[in-house]
């Protein structure tokens, strides 16, 4: 069972249905992932959410660091075993899209976006129905 295309195929269905992107990138054994809100001719217009996706394979265990424009703001750990913990991730990131606080999210600096920590760049492979080509941001 690869655990990563589970995880990643349900947050990538909460996330549509919510009418938002979904982008990511392995970064050397991580998952650098962020929730995005494109206008009407497909350009970002905010992130309202990232996290990194620590995924150990073997144990079938991991752990999601998020963050929005003010720092980190929460962590979970999963075991694929106790599918609880599956949900609790799948319901935290439909409520933070989902909720009135959503417009929080947005970067004083007007950039729109929730940021990874110091050190991460934040260039993604954006994978969208509207934008069936793979681009690079």
């Amino acid at each position: 069972m690869n655990i990563k295309k589970l995880l990643l195929s349900q947050i990538e269905k909460v996330v549509f249905d919510l009418r938002y992107d979904f982008l990511y990138e392995d970064e050397c054994g991580e998952l650098l992932c962020q929730v995005i809100q494109r206008d009407s001719s497909g350009s970002i217009e905010s992130t309202p959410i990232s996290f990194h996706l620590r995924i150990n394979e073997e144990k079938g265990t991991g752990q999601l660091i998020y963050y929005q424009a003010q720092g980190e703001m929460n962590r979970q750990s999963f075991d694929i075993e106790n599918p609880d913990t599956i949900l609790a991730i799948l319901t935290f990131i439909s409520g933070v899209l989902g909720s009135p606080q959503k417009m929080l999210a947005r970067n004083p600096d007007s950039s729109g976006g929730a940021a990874f920590p110091p050190g991460y760049e934040s260039h993604f492979l954006a994978f969208h129905p509207r934008f069936p080509e793979r681009k690079v941001l």
